[in-house]
């Protein structure tokens, strides 16, 4: 197609139609095209719903007015201790780098967890993960059902269809009696 295009490009130069800067302004034009990165929308298979676009926004800003908040609460050591318990720092790490026990850490981040309750309910409300908190609040998998109440485990189905893998079962299906059923 690209051939095709530009020996087009040419006759027209040749017979006049269209100036050099024009047909400069179109090799760019082929150029940007042919080596454009695709969007992210481009990789998907269903397209995002603008409603989906706009929650995902309204959420990041919410997101980012919490943080706000819990910094201008925060002392300047406490957001330190934050940021780099946020990083994969260990007590001893953070500890050595602020030139405190890592006793001191602890309690600087139990400090922290009291100005942070409103941002890990905010995390909490529309988070896709379960938690284990309590005995009544119980992580929910789909194969606990399964080895409870001896349903199909729907794992499989969920890796099947969203990430196209058909040979990898959850460790109940890999023992469970119902394993003929999940393949």
């Amino acid at each position: 197609m690209a051939i095709d295009y530009l020996r087009q490009l040419v006759d027209d130069y040749n017979a006049g139609r269209v100036t050099l800067g024009d047909t400069l302004n179109r090799l760019n034009f082929l150029a940007w095209a042919e080596d454009k990165k695709p969007l992210p929308e481009d990789y998907m298979k269903i397209p995002r719903d603008p409603a989906e676009i706009l929650i995902e926004e309204e959420r990041a800003i919410a997101l980012r007015e919490h943080l706000v908040n819990l910094r201008n609460k925060l002392s300047k050591e406490n957001w330190k201790v934050l940021v780099m318990v946020v990083r994969g720092k260990t007590y001893a790490e953070i500890g050595d780098a602020l030139g405190i026990s890592h006793q001191a850490v602890s309690k600087r981040l139990l400090t922290i967890r009291k100005y942070a309750e409103g941002l890990q309910e905010f995390l909490r409300r529309d988070s896709p993960i379960y938690e284990a908190g309590t005995p009544m609040v119980k992580v929910c998998y789909p194969m606990d059902a399964a080895m409870k109440n001896l349903r199909k485990c729907r794992m499989p189905e969920y890796m099947a269809e969203c990430f196209d893998d058909t040979n990898t079962r959850c460790c109940y299906c890999e023992k469970c009696r119902r394993n003929k059923d999940n393949r």
